[in-house]
């Protein structure tokens, strides 16, 4: 089996795809990172999507430990960024973190992708692409 050495610079797309998620605040540990990267664009993408909605809602973001690494994307539709439903078959970019440190993955982080219920809400089945570079 060959081996990829990646240099630094290097860029590399992770791709993941998760499960419906019903009614449970659900973590899926995506990745664990071989050395240090920082990751750049995280997109997000659901066929069926989801609608807002003020009491049965979902915010997704990607962590790595409790640190939000992205700003946590809510259907929340009393939210502040109203509307914020998950649009079908649409590529949705999630915003960075402000904090560059919140950006950066060390040798053996686990990026995951956390997903909060609030109500009873299903999440369906979708996909997350992560732009990450070696440094």
């Amino acid at each position: 089996m060959s081996k990829v050495l990646r240099a630094r610079g290097d860029h590399v797309v992770l791709m993941f795809e998760h499960g419906s998620v019903v009614n449970t605040d659900t973590t899926f540990k995506m990745f664990k990172a071989p050395r240090a990267m920082v990751i750049e664009k995280v997109d997000y993408h659901n066929v069926t999507g989801l609608a807002e909605n003020a009491s049965n809602y979902v915010t997704v973001s990607l962590r790595k430990a409790s640190t939000d690494m992205t700003v946590p994307y809510t259907t929340n539709s009393a939210g502040p960024n109203s509307p914020d439903a998950i649009p079908a078959d649409t590529h949705l970019d999630l915003a960075m973190s402000a904090t560059p440190a919140n950006r950066k993955l060390a040798e053996g982080d686990v990026l995951s992708l956390f997903v909060d219920c609030t109500g009873t809400v299903t999440l369906p089945a979708g996909r997350v692409a992560v732009t990450a570079r070696y440094v």
